[in-house]
């Protein structure tokens, strides 16, 4: 919702996942992006990623659908809030 935008989030994210790809290189990176895809950025993939999971928090009664776009540009795994609740 506008709190941290988004391409610096993903960019803080690569920054992270670079450095370890330096330190460990055989070692696989995930990237877990939690985002209610409510920007209008739309970051590159971290190359450093070895697997990355959108996990949609849209709430809004319009949905955008972004966090399903970005996760098939990216070819992530899209989950939704609600499908990572426990019952």
């Amino acid at each position: 919702g506008g709190g941290t935008p988004l391409a610096l989030g993903v960019r803080a994210g690569a920054n992270v996942l670079l450095k370890a790809a330096h330190r460990r290189p055989s070692q696989r990176r995930f990237l877990w992006l939690l985002t209610d895809g409510r920007s209008p950025e739309t970051p590159s993939r971290p190359d450093a990623a070895d697997q990355i999971v959108i996990v949609d928090f849209e709430s809004e009664a319009v949905r955008l659908g972004r966090c399903m776009t970005l996760a098939e540009s990216w070819q992530a795994e899209y989950r939704t809030a609600a499908s990572m609740t426990s019952t």
